[in-house]
């Protein structure tokens, strides 16, 4: 009688897969860190009303940055790891960043238009004051969605620490948000050295792109002052009236898409490869 069928375990594949994947593993235990933290931080310095409201406002951001960045990378990193040619890979890396920043400027704009509504009913007017800390808290998953297309760009090629590195700077700030409350700064104040923390990120990942892989920086620039622009517009009108608020996003959505010329490209062409279909399949 035949003997049945043994997988061997292969210490070589396991090794491989350790190293490959540790930095990825690493980064989501200190995104884990970074959240958690400043919870303690909110709940320990300025009470439960305050951990209650703060936690409400991360929650309702968080979901639409992890839903969006999830499945931008399921999107463009086939694309990217597909892409033989050096040229290709630029171009490639280019539209992978200009879409983040698209879809990051939507997220803006739908929370904050449509955020308030949301709390009204389904939260209730005990929640009201949630709504200043969902605008901010959403610029601040913006930068970390543009973040997260940079990691993407960086995975395509093989370099996995791009995104722990970043996140561990994102931890450096976490003291600082202590100090600033210990001296006597209020919530808001927590979220503003968030969104320091994700900015100075975001540039981190950025040099790195340019410096290492050879992006060009030059096509990004445009998008991302237009971007910036938006976040400003959310932040500083967010006491404007609906309608005025949103004739002003629609105009700088307008704008956004008139700088970006590219990112239809890979949607578009006909039979653009997504990396997942054998060259079989390509060339048929």
């Amino acid at each position: 009688a035949k003997r049945p069928y043994r997988l061997r375990f292969d210490r070589t594949v396991m090794v491989q897969s350790m190293r490959f994947g540790w930095p990825l593993m690493a980064s989501g235990a200190v995104m884990f860190l970074v959240f958690n933290g400043e919870r303690a931080i909110v709940g320990r310095l300025l009470g439960l009303e305050a951990l209650a409201l703060f936690s409400m406002a991360v929650s309702l951001t968080l979901t639409p940055s992890l839903v969006l960045m999830r499945s931008t990378m399921s999107l463009f990193l086939p694309r990217l790891s597909a892409s033989t040619a050096r040229q290709e890979f630029r171009a490639q890396a280019i539209t992978t960043i200009q879409s983040h920043i698209v879809l990051a400027a939507g997220m803006v704009m739908a929370v904050n238009l449509l955020g308030g509504s949301f709390v009204h009913h389904v939260l209730g007017d005990k929640y009201r004051a949630v709504l200043p800390l969902l605008t901010l808290l959403t610029a601040v998953q913006a930068l970390r969605v543009v973040k997260g297309g940079c990691a993407i760009v960086a995975l395509g090629e093989g370099y996995r620490k791009t995104e722990l590195l970043t996140d561990l700077l994102r931890i450096a700030f976490l003291p600082l948000a202590a100090w600033g409350v210990l001296q006597g700064a209020s919530l808001p104040h927590v979220v503003h050295i968030a969104g320091l923390g994700e900015a100075a990120g975001l540039m981190i990942a950025l040099l790195w792109m340019h410096r290492v892989q050879r992006v060009p920086l030059w096509p990004l620039a445009p998008p991302l002052i237009g971007m910036v622009a938006l976040l400003a517009w959310a932040v500083f009108t967010q006491d404007q009236p609906t309608g005025f608020r949103a004739a002003g996003f629609g105009l700088l959505l307008a704008g956004l898409a008139m700088a970006l010329p590219d990112v239809r490209r890979l949607m578009i062409k006909k039979g653009a490869s997504d990396g997942m279909e054998s060259k079989a399949i390509q060339h048929r």
